[in-house]
């Protein structure tokens, strides 16, 4: 079985920047950047959560492992992945590219409160 087989889901990346009115100020507008990339999420181990709890100063929750190309997804710290599935939110927080071909990347993402209806 190869890596890319465990990749079972689809996200979509989102990435908020500002953008000018017209009227001499500016407004955050979200715009969608890199459409259905394969992922797999994993959930974090105790000991994995205290680690980045100390590095970023917040809670992450999950791990994320991307495919990337050469040339594809340039993802950042304040992009936004969202599940095809089921539109789940995971704010990135931080980007490891541990792949010396630049093939994978892994995330560290924590999910965004869902709307309670």
């Amino acid at each position: 079985m190869s890596y890319t087989a465990l990749l079972t889901h689809l996200v979509n990346v989102t990435r908020t920047s500002m953008t000018a009115d017209g009227m001499g100020g500016y407004t955050s507008t979200e715009s969608t950047i890199y459409r259905r990339l394969s992922a797999r999420f994993n959930a974090m181990s105790a000991r994995e959560l205290s680690i980045y709890a100390d590095k970023l100063g917040t809670l992450a929750g999950f791990t994320v492992f991307l495919e990337s190309h050469r040339h594809g997804p340039m993802l950042k710290e304040g992009d936004l992945l969202v599940k095809v599935d089921d539109g789940r939110k995971f704010d990135v927080l931080l980007v490891k590219n541990w792949d010396e071909h630049d093939r994978f990347l892994t995330l560290v993402c924590a999910e965004r409160a869902r709307k309670v209806e």
